[in-house]
């Protein structure tokens, strides 16, 4: 009778449906209930592991109040001193969106440049290949430019990633 009974608190505690009562019931039984039966041996180890988890209260280190006490309002302090209009971690992201925004903006102006050369050259049944070479030159010379510029926007922004990441892993550090 009482197995039966503890099979439907169990049941119903893997489905989330019991009350704390209930709970500590499943918990007395399964901790200190030496003989159980074989299918059960698995949610006793799992219910003796719960009880030695509730049991422990890990030491809290001295002074660990005082010195995040400490830390916070050093830390408000701070952030009154800081310019109120951008902070780092937003303007970090603006330049991130600068960054974004004018590769975008040289990739459209490339494609748009190509695709208007394209069209001209057509219209010109006289090209010779020395004048197709020197205006693939100078096409793939723009193209070139302007993925440079690009691609130095994005080292400053990566750059500009780092030194918060720096100033980020540091403030941890000094938490801890």
């Amino acid at each position: 009778m009482y197995k039966d009974r503890i099979n439907e608190l169990r049941n119903r505690f893997f489905e989330g449906t019991t009350t704390r009562e209930e709970e500590k019931e499943l918990m007395n039984y399964f901790v200190h209930e030496e003989e159980v039966p074989k299918e059960w041996m698995q949610e006793q180890q799992f219910f003796r592991q719960l009880a030695m988890a509730h049991d422990t209260n890990p030491p809290v280190p001295a002074g660990l109040k005082e010195r995040l006490s400490q830390k916070i309002d050093a830390w408000a302090e701070s952030e009154k001193r800081v310019s109120p209009t951008l902070n780092p971690t937003r303007r970090h992201r603006r330049w991130w969106i600068a960054g974004i925004a004018a590769s975008l903006l040289l990739a459209g102006s490339i494609g748009m440049k190509l695709i208007q050369t394209t069209e001209v050259k057509d219209t010109h049944a006289e090209l010779t290949p020395e004048m197709a070479l020197i205006e693939t030159e100078r096409a793939l010379l723009l193209l070139s430019s302007t993925l440079n510029k690009g691609m130095e926007q994005m080292y400053i922004a990566q750059q500009t990633t780092q030194k918060v990441q720096e100033n980020i892993n540091k403030a941890l550090n000094q938490i801890n």
